[in-house]
């Protein structure tokens, strides 16, 4: 576990030359470099520990399901599950034009969903409370503080300075030979 203030530590310390001086980029230089990292990891494929389940009971009639609070995107296949009777349905993901074209109202068991606007709708509306999974891809807010941390520099502290300094060396220095040991 590291917070930010630690990975800056350790990547401006790698970064400094045998006179003890720092060279080129400045703290908040390297803020923004460990930000980057993270979203550059962040967006790419999921790690164990960005992936996240939401569960609720559906609203009859209410085809809105609430979009979690740290949502990035869907985990696909099955993005969205409902459950009724200990048996699961996976919801087909549409475009907002097919389900606007196949939403005639009715309410029944839920087959489809579109996500837009970050608004989750399903439709059919249910017309029971199902239970409902959403699987997906957390979303990570910037580090600013000198003691945030979150999954990143938690479980791969060393993944985030690596990449920040290799990052460092090829931004600030120039360095496409140090730089690519670390990238």
């Amino acid at each position: 576990m590291a917070t930010l203030v630690q990975i800056r530590t350790n990547v401006l310390a790698k970064l400094a030359d045998s006179g003890g001086s720092i060279a080129e980029p400045t703290a908040a230089q390297v803020d923004a470099q460990i930000n980057s990292v993270v979203h550059y990891y962040e967006s790419g494929p999921a790690f164990w520990f960005t992936e996240a389940t939401e569960t609720g009971f559906m609203t009859i009639g209410d085809p809105i399901i609430p979009t979690p609070d740290d949502f990035s995107q869907f985990l696909q296949p099955d993005a969205i599950v409902i459950q009724q009777n200990n048996v699961r349905y996976p919801l087909l993901q549409v475009n907002p034009l097919t389900y606007d074209s196949l939403f005639v109202g009715g309410n029944g068991l839920p087959r489809m969903f579109m996500y837009a606007d970050g608004i989750i709708q399903v439709y059919f509306p249910p017309d029971q409370a199902y239970l409902y999974y959403v699987h997906y891809k957390k979303l990570y807010a910037d580090l600013v503080d000198d003691a945030d941390e979150n999954d990143f520099t938690n479980y791969c502290p060393r993944l985030i300075e690596y990449r920040t300094l290799g990052e460092c060396y090829r931004d600030y220095r120039g360095d496409l030979e140090t730089a690519s040991v670390y990238l």
